[in-house]
């Protein structure tokens, strides 16, 4: 994965921040077979494959997989909270995606200071 792709990675982190906003405001539809894991969306497949394999070795990385893996949690929970009318339990799960989600780009942009 070259600087673009960082880069769109970090896109993608915010747009799933917007629409999980969406969403609990109503605005927009979604269910949790959309949410993916960790692993199987698009930066996840990247993350386990090349990007451990090449870069494994910088302690970001490390910070990155656990941060990724907890927003996917984190939005799986709102998601789940929200269809169930735990409208409170859902902002406040939003509330660590949007805590994950800076994160993860925080340190993307740190990883992509040191290649």
């Amino acid at each position: 994965m070259m600087a673009l792709d960082f880069s769109m990675a970090k896109l993608a982190h915010q747009q799933w921040k917007f629409r999980v906003r969406s969403y609990l405001d109503g605005l927009e539809q979604m269910n949790t077979s959309e949410v993916v894991s960790a692993k199987d969306c698009e930066f996840g497949k990247w993350l386990y494959s090349k990007g451990m394999t090449e870069m494994g070795h910088l302690p970001e990385m490390g910070r990155i997989e656990r941060s990724h893996a907890e927003l996917h949690e984190a939005i799986r929970h709102a998601v789940d909270a929200q269809q169930a009318g735990s409208h409170d339990e859902a902002e406040q799960y939003y509330q660590t995606v949007v805590s994950k989600s800076n994160e993860v780009v925080s340190l993307i942009d740190q990883v992509m200071g040191k290649i």
